[in-house]
């Protein structure tokens, strides 16, 4: 009785281990998808800030350049209406 008991010990010790070395695969997996999402997240995260950049540039440009039309405006209204 002993003995079967043994071969039944031994048995799941035996599925344990390959179930362990499978689970360790998967993980291995799951950890290298893992990764190449995090580094293409951060790549995409990288060019969205370059864009908003972009934007940002864009905006002072348009902010500096609507300034310069209404005070070149005032300008010539002064100037027409102080001569």
């Amino acid at each position: 009785m002993d003995a079967k008991f043994d071969r039944v010990d031994a048995k799941f010790e035996s599925m344990k281990k390959e179930m362990d070395l499978r689970f360790d695969k998967a993980n291995a997996r799951f950890e290298a998808v893992h990764k190449e999402i995090k580094d293409l997240s951060d790549k995409t995260d990288a060019k969205f800030e370059k864009i908003e950049d972009k934007f940002d540039a864009l905006n002072k440009w348009a902010v500096g350049s609507a300034i310069a039309v209404l005070i070149g405006t005032i300008s010539v209204i002064a100037t027409l209406l102080l001569k």
